[in-house]
């Protein structure tokens, strides 16, 4: 990661971003959505991103608070990543060029998840 460029960060972010997208977009969450679960790889044209250890994947029974819960745990053992990269990564999760007031919302929701997990630590 930190020997990547720029280009090549934003092609990894926008590749994992797809494929949280696309695993929710079909009414599942990983139920373990921790960094060492997604791997990522670039290619000449792009990067490729994988799942693995799926078995504790299940429905999203309860809609946005699944998905909010899911992507918590991987933004919350996500240490590397920059503020900036982390926003690029919701953006392309929710399909968004640029921050709006749903983003933003969501984006409120991330935060507020996330500072009472690590409240309770």
């Amino acid at each position: 990661w930190s020997q990547s460029s720029v280009s090549e960060l934003r092609t990894l972010i926008l590749a994992a971003a797809a494929l949280v997208r696309a695993l929710h977009n079909a009414d599942r969450i990983h139920n373990c959505l921790y960094p060492k679960h997604v791997f990522l790889k670039l290619h000449g044209d792009g990067a490729g991103a994988r799942f693995i250890d799926l078995e504790k994947t299940r429905r999203a029974i309860f809609g946005q608070r699944d998905l909010i819960r899911d992507l918590e745990t991987l933004h919350r053992r996500s240490l590397v990543p920059s503020r900036s990269q982390r926003l690029r990564f919701v953006l392309a999760y929710l399909g968004k060029p640029r921050l709006d007031a749903e983003a933003r919302a969501f984006v409120r929701a991330l935060a507020r998840r996330t500072a009472g997990k690590r409240m309770n630590r």
